[in-house]
């Protein structure tokens, strides 16, 4: 996966995602899922490295799909979990009327110190929302978003604000199913409890991560 950067007067910052990543609220998925991979007799590094290929491949069909509207895909990605997921999205895209409006631009914030990339900005049925695309692997259908999922999507809402001053409606996150093809959205109104607590989160997290990095010093030259 590639490594994004980000710069504020030319001192490097935190990616929202590494920020979010010192909370540690999934690492009990996290090992649920090593240890399957473990049982089904994969080596760990290569199923990780499958796992955010996938992921990577999904986001960027999309982006392409949204900037022009077509997308061609290899053959040799056609049986993928990563078509599956894409597939899925193509349906769930497929019932919208949206306008979008920023597709996958960075964006740093000065206020909070650090950058991000949101898949998707844009309008639909009158309200601006951040849409955030997450796969997973499995035959159970559905599957709630993890709770970091929203402190993401919430502190990209607010980075738009705070940059652009224009605010968000909604925070939107359509997970992707890539052993089914199925596509779940599930929507948060910016003004409410649950989009509050997200965003506090999120300002704990920076704090956090500030903290740490006092405490350890292995990151000189950041601000």
């Amino acid at each position: 996966m590639t490594e994004h950067r980000y710069y504020i007067d030319g001192k490097r910052v935190p990616g929202v995602t590494t920020i979010i990543d010192g909370i540690g609220w999934n690492k009990g998925a996290l090992l649920y899922w090593s240890n399957k991979a473990g049982l089904d007799g994969a080596d760990l590094e290569t199923a990780r490295r499958e796992a955010l290929g996938d992921g990577t491949r999904v986001h960027g069909w999309i982006d392409e799909f949204c900037r022009r509207g077509n997308i061609l895909i290899d053959d040799f990605d056609l049986k993928s979990g990563a078509h599956n997921a894409f597939a899925g999205w193509l349906g769930w895209y497929a019932g919208k009327v949206l306008t979008k409006m920023i597709i996958e631009q960075p964006i740093t914030c000065r206020e909070l110190r650090c950058g991000g990339r949101p898949d998707l900005i844009g309008v639909e049925n009158g309200r601006i929302c951040v849409y955030d695309w997450k796969t997973y692997k499995g035959d159970d259908g559905t599957k709630e978003p993890y709770a970091e999922y929203w402190v993401q999507a919430a502190a990209y809402a607010a980075m738009h604000y705070m940059e652009n001053g224009q605010l968000i409606d909604d925070l939107v996150i359509v997970m992707l199913n890539k052993t089914t093809g199925e596509a779940h959205e599930y929507r948060v109104p910016v003004l409410s409890d649950k989009a509050d607590a997200a965003f506090a989160a999120f300002k704990h997290a920076r704090e956090l991560y500030d903290l740490r990095k006092q405490l350890t010093k292995k990151e000189e030259g950041w601000e």
